[in-house]
């Protein structure tokens, strides 16, 4: 089970950075392109997990009939049998949910120099409307990402995301 949440994380990341190498090929501004950054997130219940995994490996090692081992064992599961007990706690998700195992930040990149912005998460910083239009250009390669088959150069199919930020008064 945790090998295979481990092995989702790393195919989101994979993911993520193809989408990554599909913005590249837009501009965002003039000269400049957006990347996303994840991160993966260490929530205190996962810690719990990886320390009881650790003790149950040095448990299986002592001499004492097993004993050690059961205990470190019967500690794995109640930390899992909690999780599951209580799904929407971000602890408990964080264990049984890939997705809740990385977090995202938006770097903005000059083409020329290789200079990057700052970090930024979806609330801080810019104005909204600046927000919604990384968001729709974020939007709009990962569906170019997702509909585009792996030996063609572009997409199957073209969208245009409007929204109020693309009103008459928007450059």
């Amino acid at each position: 089970l945790l090998s295979r949440i481990t092995e989702e994380v790393d195919a989101i990341e994979q993911r993520i950075t193809e989408l990554t190498q599909t913005l590249v090929n837009v501009d965002f501004r003039s000269g400049r392109y957006l990347q996303l950054q994840p991160q993966r997130i260490k929530h205190e219940r996962l810690r719990s997990l990886e320390n009881a995994l650790r003790k149950l490996r040095s448990a299986a090692l002592k001499d004492d009939q097993g004993e050690s081992h059961y205990k470190a064992l019967r500690d794995i599961v109640e930390i899992l049998r909690e999780a599951g007990q209580n799904r929407r706690q971000q602890g408990s998700r964080a264990l049984l949910d890939p997705r809740h195992r990385l977090q995202f930040f938006v770097v903005e990149v000059d083409r020329q120099t290789g200079d990057r912005s700052p970090p930024r998460t979806g609330s801080q910083s810019g104005s909204g409307g600046e927000k919604e239009l990384m968001a729709s250009h974020i939007l709009t390669a990962s569906l170019s990402y997702a509909l585009c088959p792996a030996e063609a150069t572009c997409p199957l199919y073209g969208t245009v995301v409007l929204d109020e930020a693309f009103s008459k008064s928007s450059p």
